[in-house]
């Protein structure tokens, strides 16, 4: 058990990396772009720790929406992430 712990670490730490890398590449050029790779980012964290994002209802579109949430764990901010154009 201790081996797949070590090994999603090991997963975290180079996908931050080669994200980081790719965002401070992209970011100057184009700002859709690196929203894009915001949220292939939060989806890669929820597929490197095994976690189902599932959906109730719609997301807001509005250009404005405050979202209030209870954190829950530290898992919150990689799921949210994943689904909602949200800056934390």
């Amino acid at each position: 058990m201790a081996v797949i712990g070590i090994y999603r670490i090991i997963k975290f730490l180079l996908w931050v990396l080669i994200c980081v890398g790719m965002y401070a590449i992209v970011r100057p050029f184009s700002f859709d772009a690196s929203i894009r790779m915001i949220y292939a980012f939060h989806r890669g964290m929820c597929n490197i720790f095994k976690i189902t994002v599932v959906v109730h209802g719609v997301p807001s579109t509005k250009k404005r929406t405050l979202y209030l949430v209870n954190h829950a764990s530290y898992l919150d901010i990689p799921i949210l992430g994943s689904i909602l154009n949200g800056r934390f």
